[in-house]
């Protein structure tokens, strides 16, 4: 990030992955949600499906959503990690 910033600040032009990495989780979507589901490329999303998927998965009535899940995601999307999965 800070490179980016410097390249940025002294004229260079600096590359965005956000929408290439966008682009690819609109793509295919998942119907089944299991561990192995990739986040990016199969179009994770928070929803109602996943937190029915993880209700379950951990014997819960109810499940929330975390900071932390949601920031794994941006983080697998900004570092373009096309392996990161729903079971990490």
């Amino acid at each position: 990030m800070e490179s980016k910033i410097k390249n940025y600040l002294s004229g260079k032009k600096v590359g965005d992955n956000r929408q290439k990495v966008s682009n690819i989780r609109k793509g295919v979507r998942s119907t089944k949600i299991t561990v192995a589901t990739k986040l990016i490329p199969e179009g994770f999303k928070f929803n109602q499906t996943a937190r029915e998927f993880f209700a379950n998965y951990y014997n819960v009535p109810k499940f929330k959503f975390t900071k932390e899940m949601a920031s794994a995601l941006r983080e697998a999307e900004r570092q373009g990690d096309l392996n990161m999965t729903v079971g990490v």
